[in-house]
């Protein structure tokens, strides 16, 4: 009889559990999931972009017109930051969503699992953006587990002890714990 390894598992005190989320924002993203990586970079601090041209049409496309994201979808990549800001505020303020709070921190990083479960990327690609976006915020909350973990995984595949998985990640299922991770946090956080 073949020994078996034992099942990967994520321990539920390792997860994340973000602060409830504005539903109104939930929607939007639902609608259009590309809003959870423009708030971010808007959050972080970028300007216009390709990103901000594709969201614009697709909520058009999906029947979401405002004056704010008729005049984006229209404007060139070029546009000057402090009247990007300015839109992009009105347009957020025309859709009801407070850009004040963290939210979109939290989404982008919800947005992330969806993909890795959906297979959209790798667990471990997912693991990176999320990683970057931790230095990218200053060390944000909602981004800590993820380089915690990034950080434990680099530390055994070196063949170190990690600290933050609590021995429960082992080298050969870094990719397999890294998307049980991203499942908890999603059926946790909705």
């Amino acid at each position: 009889m073949a020994e078996s390894t034992p099942k990967t598992m994520v321990p539920d005190d390792r997860v994340a559990l973000y602060p409830k989320s504005n539903e109104r924002l939930k929607a939007i993203i639902q609608k259009v999931p590309l809003t959870s990586k423009v708030l971010f970079d808007y959050k972080i601090g970028m300007g216009m972009s390709k990103d901000w041209k594709w969201w614009a049409l697709e909520m058009l496309e999906k029947g979401t017109e405002t004056p704010g994201i008729i005049q984006l979808a229209g404007e060139d990549l070029n546009m000057n930051f402090l009247e990007f800001n300015s839109l992009v505020c009105n347009i957020f303020q025309e859709l009801g969503i407070d850009l004040s709070n963290d939210d979109a921190y939290y989404q982008y990083a919800l947005s992330i699992a969806h993909q890795v479960v959906k297979g959209e990327m790798s667990s471990e690609k997912g693991f990176e953006i999320l990683t970057s976006a931790a230095i990218d915020t200053g060390y944000h909350d909602a981004f800590m587990n993820f380089y915690y973990i990034k950080d434990d995984a680099d530390l055994i595949r070196d063949g170190y002890s990690a600290f933050f998985c609590d021995g429960s990640m082992r080298k050969d299922d870094i990719e397999e714990w890294m998307y049980q991770y991203f499942d908890k946090l999603i059926k946790i956080n909705e």
